[in-house]
């Protein structure tokens, strides 16, 4: 099976495969290699490329609400077009907006731009830079090195921003009124919700047999609470997720493991903020720490704890600041399936 790739050459003395996050196969050669022995390189290589290139290109797909990142892309992208196509004195043909899940953007042979919609889930330093690109493509059907002047020209820092689309796109977050119904609207992670609207986040709290409970400490780089100890896992529940699947994902990422937690399982309890609403499971299960497998961007490292611990480090400044009280609450109600004794 024949790969479509992106030649690379540099003053590098071997050659390499590098498969991008927004699905691109990169192979990046010495200046002078033969174009036929690249060829047969990537072609020894085939049975590695087929086991994770359709990994990587599922990535821009993960954002789960196609409909808004649609309507996103038709109002920013054909506007990005006029501007960069003005600055740069080039025509294009016909632009459209695409559900393309391998690839960001493309320039046919008679200069018409397509643009994938999940692109409006990125930057716009990552936005611009793919209209750039492709705009390029007008002038250089290739991606030699009088293309790259030529992006430079206009976008001198192209490869900081073109590093942005080798990162995961940003969630997309469900809305819901008081009541907890979907509206139907959606918001990218870290943009505010509407007046009277939350979105909602998950949290595990895991105790072993002893009635320890498992503790994360935050990767030192975090931009929220770096350093901190917190409880086993957390995070926000994407549009199109369940509570339990956003709870199980989130596990799955930051420690690494699959929790048994049956398709029905409620929270225990969801509390409700100024924008969200926050549900929280309490769990018992027996965790060896060393079957874990921690996410180094999220979590730092692990450990078991007893509420006095928990509570030395809050005291400490070295614990995110719950009330006493919601501690006292996991700590004491973790082992029950309701608010009766006879529960």
């Amino acid at each position: 099976m024949e790969h479509e790739f992106e030649l690379i050459r540099s003053g590098r003395k071997t050659v390499a495969l590098e498969i991008t996050r927004d699905g691109r196969l990169l192979v990046r050669a010495p200046q002078r290699m033969k174009y036929d022995d690249i060829l047969a390189f990537v072609r020894s290589h085939g049975q590695w490329i087929e086991s994770h290139l359709p990994k990587a290109q599922q990535n821009i797909t993960q954002t789960a609400d196609p409909s808004a990142l649609r309507r996103r892309a038709a109002a920013l992208i054909p506007e990005r077009v006029r501007y960069w196509s003005g600055m740069m004195g080039l025509t294009p043909g016909d632009v459209k907006i695409t559900g393309a899940k391998t690839r960001f953007g493309s320039c046919s042979a008679r200069d018409s731009l397509c643009f994938s919609f999940y692109l409006a889930a990125y930057p716009m330093d990552a936005v611009d830079y793919v209209v750039v690109h492709e705009l390029a493509h007008i002038c250089y059907k290739n991606h030699g090195a009088e293309f790259y002047r030529l992006i430079a020209r206009y976008l001198p820092d192209y490869r900081r921003r073109e590093a942005l689309l080798k990162q995961h796109p940003p969630e997309v977050l469900e809305l819901y009124d008081c009541d907890r119904r979907p509206t139907g609207q959606t918001i990218l992670r870290g943009q505010p919700a509407p007046a009277g609207l939350r979105h909602l986040e998950v949290n595990a709290i895991l105790f072993d047999a002893h009635g320890r409970v498992l503790i994360q400490q935050r990767a030192l780089d975090k931009a929220n609470w770096p350093g901190l100890w917190d409880f086993s896992a957390c995070g926000h529940v994407q549009a199109g997720e369940t509570s339990r699947q956003a709870l199980l994902r989130e596990v799955r990422e930051e420690l690494g493991i699959e929790l048994p937690i049956p398709e029905g399982a409620a929270p225990a309890m969801t509390m409700s903020g100024r924008d969200f609403f926050e549900d929280y499971y309490l769990l018992q299960m027996d965790l060896p720490l060393d079957r874990l497998t921690l996410q180094k961007e999220e979590v730092a490292q692990v450990r078991w704890a007893t509420k006095e611990e928990v509570a030395a480090l809050l005291t400490a400044g070295q614990f995110i600041a719950y009330h006493t009280s919601m501690i006292d609450f996991f700590f004491d109600f973790y082992k029950y399936k309701g608010v009766y004794q006879d529960d």
